[in-house]
């Protein structure tokens, strides 16, 4: 179950692979230079706890654009298995 995206004013920051949208920033140290918003200005990558992967975020400017998104991702999965080869 993912867990519930921000405030339906702010941009809201999902994984493209699960949608998962507690992304944590990726790189720098305690030296690391940051821009306004508090990220570094080096990478747009953030880390998906649930994919364990580095992405560059899909970005939703309204909850309702991210549960949309999330609904589509459900449907396209279903029956996305890989059949056997035929010998």
């Amino acid at each position: 179950m993912a867990t519930k995206p921000q405030k339906s004013n702010e941009l809201i920051r999902a994984c493209p692979i699960c949608g998962n949208p507690d992304l944590k920033w990726v790189g720098g140290g305690e030296n690391a230079a940051f821009d306004v918003i508090g990220e570094t200005s080096l990478s747009g990558e953030l880390f998906c706890e649930r994919c364990g992967k580095k992405v560059m975020p899909i970005e939703f400017d309204s909850e309702k654009a991210y549960l949309r998104f999330m609904a589509e991702t459900k449907k396209a999965k279903v029956g996305t298995k890989a059949k056997p080869k035929k010998k």
